[in-house]
């Protein structure tokens, strides 16, 4: 159960980034989950408001992903660890750039809530807009971050011919009581 205004247990909330390989190469690559490991989540419900820090050493590759689904044997334990110190050197500079920070209001109707809100990632802020679905008990949202937008250069091997593509999904899924979360009048 969430304490309005209060972090998010742990087990509360995941947060995974799916990114899709391009390149004349895509077939020896594999399309990667990426699951924030370490996370500080907090909803105020009165107030329709979310924010998250995230710790970018953090983000580690949880499988690779075929067909849209989970292929957990795909990678070797090796194979995860080299992606993921790649992922915190190359491409987010985890060191220079230690966290990322989500600030957004929600506004609820329903089983349905809008959010709008502002990330900085790789030290730029910008916006995402997200419309999120209630399933039970946990509110499952996704959009797209285009990561070239927050001064990252996608990841490319064997000379650009297997890439990562700009465009990055981010998937959260919060979990509280559905009577924890009011409607909140978009307009004040």
């Amino acid at each position: 159960m969430m304490k309005d205004g209060g972090p998010l247990a742990a087990d509360a909330v995941t947060c995974d980034v799916f990114t899709r390989r391009e390149g004349m190469l895509s077939a020896a690559g594999h399309d990667l989950r990426v699951r924030a490991t370490r996370a500080m989540w907090t909803v105020d419900a009165a107030r329709g408001e979310l924010r998250a820090t995230i710790e970018a050493a953090g983000l580690r590759v949880a499988c690779a992903v075929r067909g849209g689904r989970d292929d957990p044997d795909a990678l070797t334990a090796g194979d995860r660890e080299k992606i993921d110190r790649a992922l915190h050197d190359e491409v987010l500079e985890a060191r220079r750039f230690p966290r990322v920070e989500v600030q957004a209001t929600f506004a609820r109707d329903g089983d349905r809530a809008t959010v709008r809100g502002r990330v900085t990632l790789h030290g730029v802020d910008g916006p995402f807009e997200a419309v999120a679905r209630r399933d039970g008990g946990w509110w499952e949202a996704s959009c797209a971050l285009d990561q070239t937008a927050f001064g990252i250069r996608p990841f490319t091997a064997m000379l650009g011919a297997l890439k990562v593509g700009r465009v990055l999904e981010v998937r959260v899924r919060l979990r509280w009581e559905p009577s924890a979360l009011q409607a909140v009048d978009p307009g004040g």
